[in-house]
């Protein structure tokens, strides 16, 4: 009756669903160890949680992603579940902070690099890195296609092959919807090298996985 989620993700033992058709700002997480039961019951640290971003604009969620914490992408901005120490989520604590206002786009996967999350722009203009900055304590977001924004046409699909030796990069590929290509770019994060290139084939690409350091095409 009101919609499917967007999205979903595990984290800390709780199977999180984000943004229904009618109520898209709106997250929710399962009991502790108990995935398909969201009942909130009476606010014990180990019932359900849900939090609804309410600002001055619309925030559809599109992504969840599990790295350090729980990152929420929407189509207006990058928020975060903020916890305090090693403290776990519980109904009392669980707030949602906006941290950053790009936007995500619908229907592309987040991917994790090195501990940042990889999203694509919400106009599919830009590939961005979501990070902790160390030095203003917050999170931030770094544009790695600024050079490189021609080779992107409307991206439909993303994945990422993480190094597997020193004598190697890591490597993103995103698929593009326009004309079928698909931009890659490979990575050195801690030299700062951040090399695009453009890769054809006979039709179009239409979607790309990774399994391990096999990358397999459609």
């Amino acid at each position: 009756t009101l919609g499917w989620p967007r999205t979903a993700s595990f984290y800390e033992a709780r199977l999180y669903f984000g943004g229904t058709a009618l109520r898209p700002n709106t997250l929710w997480g399962s009991k502790v160890a108990q995935y398909f039961d969201f009942d909130q019951g009476t606010g014990l640290d180990d019932e359900g949680v849900e939090a609804t971003i309410n600002t001055n604009q619309l925030n559809a969620i599109v992504n969840l992603f599990a790295g350090n914490d729980l990152r929420i992408f929407t189509t207006g901005g990058e928020f975060v579940v903020l916890q305090t120490g090693n403290n776990p989520i519980t109904p009392a604590s669980f707030f949602v902070r906006p941290q950053t206002r790009l936007g995500s786009k619908a229907g592309i996967p987040i991917e994790d690099l090195n501990g940042s999350s990889l999203f694509v722009q919400r106009q599919g203009k830009s590939i961005n890195v979501f990070q902790f900055g160390d030095t203003t304590a917050s999170y931030q977001v770094q544009n790695i296609s600024a050079l490189s924004s021609h080779l992107l046409k409307d991206p439909v699909d993303m994945a990422a092959r993480r190094a597997a030796s020193t004598d190697e990069s890591d490597r993103l590929f995103v698929v593009n919807g326009t004309d079928g290509s698909m931009a890659v770019y490979s990575i050195l994060v801690g030299q700062n090298v951040i090399a695009p290139s453009r890769f054809t084939t006979d039709g179009e690409f239409i979607a790309v996985g990774v399994e391990v350091a096999d990358v397999y095409v459609i």
